[in-house]
């Protein structure tokens, strides 16, 4: 193997695609805090990754200020799919978090807490 195929390996062990996933049905993947409590919104919608930092949030549907967003993602680095500090469990998918526990990626949970209704989305979603 020459240097550029072993540069382009290193590049493919650090990323995952939507086709990576069993499950392509838009869901929520990984939401969580950062180190600044802000909310981070992982999820896939029309088998792309979106990916949502927010703060101030007023409901659901309506964050007042928006930190940081990227739409319609064909592949995402491994270490983008987790926040600086917390992920909830309950709102995270269990699969995707395998994925990212056996490529290396530590994720951060906090504590389990049961929510009284499953959603498909639990964050922002973006316009």
């Amino acid at each position: 193997m020459n240097e550029r195929k072993y540069s382009s390996l290193e590049n493919f062990s650090n990323i995952i695609c939507p086709s990576d996933l069993k499950n392509q049905k838009d869901r929520t993947l990984v939401y969580g805090y950062d180190l600044e409590r802000n909310t981070f919104h992982l999820y896939l919608k029309d088998n792309l990754f979106h990916r949502i930092i927010y703060n101030d949030k007023i409901s659901d549907k309506i964050p007042t200020t928006i930190i940081d967003e990227d739409y319609n993602l064909e592949n995402i680095e491994l270490h983008g799919c987790i926040p600086s500090k917390r992920v909830y469990p309950e709102c995270s998918d269990s699969d995707f978090c395998k994925i990212l526990i056996s490529r290396g990626i530590c994720v951060p949970f906090t504590k389990f807490t049961e929510r009284k209704e499953n959603k498909i989305f639990y964050g922002y979603i973006g316009s």
